[in-house]
């Protein structure tokens, strides 16, 4: 985990990040609010975010800070998702280490580290709105009605308010967070009818939500960007050839994932030893799983007509693996029940596991591009680089008609910076008036070759 955690703080404010920190420090908290509202995207909860911190603090710096309270906040969903799930059945450190593995398996698979991670622009709508996720369903799963009435009531408030800053993140989870609930729903009416009552209590603040989401003016501002926009017959079609071809195809740290499974299966086969899964509940979690996979991708068809971006395959990365490990439980259930006999893991298959799945994290994923970003020193030059363009143009900035010219970029380590967003020659350019917009001068461009 460790070089992950080290490239926070060379992460820098990339694109879009110019123009929301320029629109909150030039109309306020509120006024930005009500204009990304009314005139771009209904997603309440990053544009508080991005224009609270904007406004009382220094994005500069708040942008590695938040760099590092997502990979935080992903490691402790991750726990707390299995603890939820776990509790009672395995102990601590057990529960401690299969969190930890989870973490380490997505952070070596997922697409891309800069959108996930070190772009505030894709981390707020997608990775921050996935972690208050995987908070909210550890509450709703580890909910006990038995406890006080403190405890129960802040239980409560708690989910509420998960409820609602999740879903106001983005579609994306926002479509993830309304079927989690909606199935958790109808099954605890079935199997668990005492906690059901929360569970619907979250699915309609849920809805409520979605109703603010959706309805945003700006929402309809945006989709004119997107001529293929709202085919829902195509937008299925494409979701489920797109869902299949990830699953085949984009997971760079397969070996991984096969030797982490072979490392848990004795804890899986202890914890299932006295429990038989019925067929009809592991279908039912098969069913879940490729749901959740596959509406984490369809509202990028449907609201855009074209395929998601990286950061939002992200989260589809992140509920392949909880799917996978999850049903490798449901399955060592079902095989006890349909076999009748005790399952175990050869010593031999154990320790080849534990040395593929090291050698695996160590060569292949995303592990290789982040030690290299560190130990070439692309990440400590490309960070010295930024410095020295922003007192470029802060000396300039005294002058609102400045014509600014900054030197390009030599270093552009693969973890943290993206083309894309970078400054071009052309000062008309929509990512150079960002700039120019956020630090007060008239244009900002890129030195010619």
């Amino acid at each position: 985990m460790l070089p992950f955690f080290a490239l926070c703080w060379f992460a820098h404010p990339a694109g879009e990040d110019y123009c929301l920190s320029a629109m909150a420090v030039d109309k306020g908290f509120w006024g930005a609010m009500d204009y990304w509202y009314y005139n771009y995207h209904g997603r309440f909860s990053v544009t508080a975010l991005v224009t609270l911190y904007s406004v009382a603090l220094d994005p500069f710096a708040v942008c590695k800070f938040i760099s590092i309270f997502t990979l935080v906040g992903l490691l402790s969903g991750f726990y707390c998702l299995a603890r939820s799930l776990l509790r009672g059945l395995a102990a601590d450190e057990e529960i401690s280490w299969i969190g930890i593995l989870v973490f380490v398996l997505f952070l070596s698979s997922m697409p891309s580290l800069f959108e996930g991670i070190y772009w505030v622009g894709g981390v707020l709508p997608y990775q921050t709105g996935l972690v208050l996720a995987l908070f909210l369903f550890s509450l709703l799963l580890s909910y006990e009605p038995s406890a006080g009435v403190p405890v129960r009531f802040l239980r409560i408030l708690g989910i509420c308010l998960l409820t609602v800053a999740a879903a106001g993140c983005s579609e994306t989870i926002l479509a993830m967070v309304l079927v989690g609930l909606a199935v958790g729903s109808m099954i605890t009416l079935k199997w668990r009818r005492e906690t059901c009552h929360i569970w619907m209590l979250a699915l309609l603040v849920c809805v409520a939500v979605a109703a603010v989401v959706t309805l945003a003016p700006g929402n309809e501002f945006r989709a004119q960007n997107y001529p293929l926009r709202f085919r829902l017959g195509i937008s299925f079609l494409k979701t489920a050839a797109f869902s299949v071809y990830m699953l085949l195809t984009s997971w760079p740290n397969a070996p991984a994932l096969a030797a982490a499974t072979v490392i848990v299966a004795p804890v899986v086969f202890r914890v299932t030893g006295n429990i038989a899964v019925t067929p009809n509940r592991f279908a039912l979690s098969l069913l879940l799983w490729a749901g959740l996979f596959a509406v984490s991708v369809f509202p990028s068809f449907y609201g855009t007509g074209g395929r998601p971006g990286p950061r939002a395959i992200d989260v589809s990365c992140a509920i392949f693996l909880t799917g996978w490990f999850v049903n490798i439980f449901l399955l060592a259930g079902f095989a006890r029940g349909s076999l009748g006999k005790e399952l175990s893991v050869p010593p031999r298959l154990f320790k080849t596991a534990q040395i593929v799945l090291v050698a695996s994290l160590f060569s292949l994923g995303n592990f290789p591009g982040a030690a290299r970003d560190l130990v070439s020193g692309a990440a400590v030059t490309y960070d010295r680089e930024l410095h020295a363009r922003y007192a470029t143009i802060r000396a300039a900035s005294s002058s609102q008609t400045a014509d600014v010219e900054v030197p390009r970029l030599t270093a552009m380590p693969q973890s943290l910076f993206q083309s894309e967003r970078e400054l071009h020659e052309d000062s008309d350019n929509w990512i150079n008036k960002c700039w120019a917009q956020y630090f007060g001068v008239k244009t900002i461009r890129l030195k010619a070759n």
